[in-house]
């Protein structure tokens, strides 16, 4: 339940989400403000599943300040941080020796973002946009027909959009960029 957008433009990332937090189901739950995106160390961390996931990511995980931010430091100081954390409070789901969360996460620091799936592996893409959650295929579509906005303004409206067209994504919106 959530839309968040990460764009790569002139020298930042600009990252966007929605505020429902819902129940699993398709009934709109609360808003939280803020709930999905927040920065640690001015890295922009944003993210999907539920309020929990988030809470844990943001309150109990400590993050060391990026000297290089490539997918060596995202996975050693980041994803296998979370990993290890969910497991140790019994967050993460382990079936047949293998672990998950139902927890999508966008992290971005200065020029780059990085996507970290719920088997915590990392992926970065070539084109410069993320979108995760509920209302990413909206959101790929519409970052596709906005791009002669500027960035923030670009992504405002894509998430207006992947908010009309899927019950699981709600404003108000929170858009942050990277120094």
């Amino acid at each position: 339940m959530t839309c968040i957008i990460g764009l790569e433009q002139d020298g930042k990332v600009y990252v966007g989400a929605d505020s429902l937090v819902g129940n699993g189901g398709w009934a709109r739950k609360e808003l939280v403000p803020n709930p999905k995106i927040f920065q640690k160390h001015e890295i922009i961390i944003a993210g999907t599943g539920d309020l929990r996931a988030m809470q844990i990511v943001k309150y109990l995980i400590n993050i060391d300040h990026p000297k290089k931010f490539d997918e060596e430091y995202v996975i050693k100081n980041i994803s296998e941080i979370i990993r290890l954390k969910f497991k140790d409070i019994g967050y993460s789901e382990i079936k047949d020796n293998c672990e998950k969360s139902f927890t999508y996460l966008l992290v971005a620091y200065k020029d780059k973002m990085f996507k970290i799936n719920g088997q915590y592996a990392v992926s970065r893409r070539k084109d410069g946009l993320i979108c995760l959650g509920a209302g990413e295929d909206f959101a790929f579509g519409a970052m596709k027909a906005f791009e002669n906005l500027e960035p923030e303004n670009r992504i405002r409206k894509s998430l207006e959009i992947a908010s009309y067209y899927s019950g699981a994504v709600m404003e108000p919106f929170t858009v942050l960029k990277t120094k």
